[in-house]
């Protein structure tokens, strides 16, 4: 009530109609600020380390407005607009002092515009396609400062198998209505605004055959929840290869979890399955290595890499490639377990991404597994407020550069770990303020 209040006395000064109309509107948000120290260390190439350093973080603050309007007729029109903020800089940059995609613009997360009735309803606006965990997992989205991305799909925008989607912008959505604690959602992307003149999806990415396509079903009813997800990306503008050059690869990529709720905590479960077609391009090489072998560099082109091969043993420590055509495919899982004692939650996770397969060159994709480690404990001030102390570690082999990313948490950059950091290992010891309104 006392937020709808102030949002009416924000908006006094409008017309009586238009104030009429905005009288249900809702301000909410929330802000998660604390300190940690963070490092990734134990990189193949020792040069490309990150050393310690202790940062102010801010872990996907928000503040929204949302709100409905009854239509009659069973039918309601209804809104959010949820803007991220970096409380820690007031700035749209993350922890590295890149751009956070999720802050720094209105509604740079979800936000929507739609119609619905008992028939379920749809959406446009951005929106998240591929993203989170549902009540399964929701550790680093809602409890914590970082947990594990297993399910969230997200290694980073530079790590070897890329998810197909996450939030994404310019969506359309069906979610349907309730059905005993089942829910499902049909999302679609064209992907294609951007396109030119004679802009084609199967010549260039962003044109306009590009497409994003994702299926989300959840069950939640008594002491069990279950999540399924599926996504499949096709030709879009952000469809770049692990070298950041557009060669129009193919992503998709599915995933199920589930959970069993005891008494006073939670036991769950998930795996993941995604595949990442390289349509077009190069042969990439992970190592610093081939600097030495006639100036060859990690974004070297396939003849200059086909030349050096023959001075490198498959499976050599911090190298990785593949042929162009390849469909490149990573499964991973995790566990997780939550318990609250009164006013207090421990939280523990472990996840593991497995070895990358698909690769038919001779080179290999050996040592491009990571494992993943969280330790929690929250402590509820209120039922707003709340504080908590984590110890987050994403352990890489040599070959791999995942990253805990999302929402420029990473000091390595605005994606994560480059290629050049393959094997090094963030990890994060922190505290924090967690507070809801």
């Amino acid at each position: 009530m006392q937020k709808k209040l102030l949002v009416a006395a924000v908006l006094a000064t409008l017309s009586g109609a238009a104030f009429s109309q905005a009288a249900n509107v809702t301000l909410y948000g929330r802000l998660n600020v604390g300190i940690d120290s963070w490092s990734a260390t134990g990189a193949t190439d020792s040069t490309q380390n990150f050393d310690r350093r202790t940062r102010i973080f801010d872990s996907g603050s928000r503040v929204g407005l949302r709100g409905t309007e009854d239509l009659g007729n069973g039918l309601r029109a209804f809104y959010q607009i949820e803007t991220g903020v970096n409380v820690d800089n007031g700035a749209a940059t993350g922890q590295s002092g890149g751009a956070n995609a999720s802050s720094g613009t209105w509604a740079s997360r979800a936000s929507f515009v739609g119609v619905g009735g008992s028939w379920g309803d749809v959406r446009f606006g951005r929106q998240d396609i591929y993203w989170t965990g549902g009540t399964v997992d929701q550790v680093g989205a809602n409890y914590l400062h970082m947990g594990s991305n297993i399910l969230s799909g997200f290694n980073g925008t530079t790590g070897i198998v890329l998810t197909p989607a996450a939030r994404n912008s310019n969506v359309l959505s069906y979610n349907s209505p309730n059905w005993n604690g089942l829910t499902a959602s049909v999302y679609y992307n064209p992907a294609s605004e951007a396109s030119g003149v004679n802009s084609v999806g199967a010549a260039t990415a962003g044109g306009t055959q590009s497409k994003v396509w994702g299926i989300t079903a959840r069950y939640n009813n008594g002491p069990f929840a279950v999540n399924f997800d599926w996504a499949d990306n096709a030709y879009s503008s952000s469809n770049s290869n692990v070298n950041g050059a557009i060669n129009d690869p193919k992503r998709s990529s599915w995933k199920l979890a589930g959970a069993w709720k005891y008494g006073n905590g939670q036991i769950s479960a998930g795996y993941v399955d995604t595949k990442h077609q390289q349509q077009t391009g190069t042969i990439i090489a992970q190592s610093n290595a081939l600097a030495a072998l006639g100036g060859v560099s990690v974004t070297a082109t396939t003849a200059a890499i086909g030349a050096a091969t023959g001075a490198l043993a498959a499976g050599s420590t911090g190298l990785a490639a593949w042929n162009q055509g390849d469909t490149l495919r990573q499964k991973s899982w995790m566990l997780g377990w939550e318990h609250t004692f009164g006013k207090t939650m421990v939280i523990a996770q472990y996840g593991r991404g497995g070895q990358v397969t698909g690769s038919t060159n001779a080179i290999g994709t050996s040592n491009t597994g990571h494992r993943q480690y969280t330790l929690g404990v929250r402590h509820n001030l209120s039922k707003r407020t709340a504080v908590y102390a984590a110890y987050a570690a994403l352990i890489n082999e040599s070959a791999s550069n995942s990253d805990i990313s999302g929402g420029g948490m990473s000091s390595a950059g605005a994606g994560g770990l480059a290629l050049t950091s393959v094997g090094a290992d963030p990890k994060s010891l922190g505290m924090g303020i967690w507070h809801q309104f």
